[in-house]
């Protein structure tokens, strides 16, 4: 991804994952923001485990969502406090968000 120019951080990687003390502290997340107006969140996982066609881990459902409107601002916010967290980067500006009218 960075070859191509998309900015990306590790949220705590883990040095020594066996010792590591922040090894459950983990982020797995799954978020996708466009224009601050359409929102996706959940999982698109893909295998025979989802499908049910695999013995060893039985029914498995995964849910991923479309959202729409003011609901995406606080999806926004949830990657962008993520990403403070990890980067020290303030992008919570103006330029982030559009205007509540252009959600509806």
């Amino acid at each position: 991804m960075r070859e191509v120019g998309i900015e990306i951080a590790a949220f705590l990687p883990t040095k020594f994952p066996i010792i590591g003390g922040k090894l459950n502290y983990r982020n797995h997340r799954k978020i996708v923001v466009i224009d601050g107006i359409i929102g996706y969140t959940g999982g698109i996982n893909i295998g025979d485990e989802y499908l049910g066609k695999n013995d060893k881990f039985g029914y498995w459902r995964d849910t991923h969502i479309r959202i729409k409107g003011i609901s995406v601002y606080m999806l926004q916010m949830t990657f962008l406090i993520d990403w403070y967290y990890t980067t020290k980067e303030v992008l919570v500006t103006k330029n982030y968000f559009p205007s509540v009218r252009e959600c509806w």
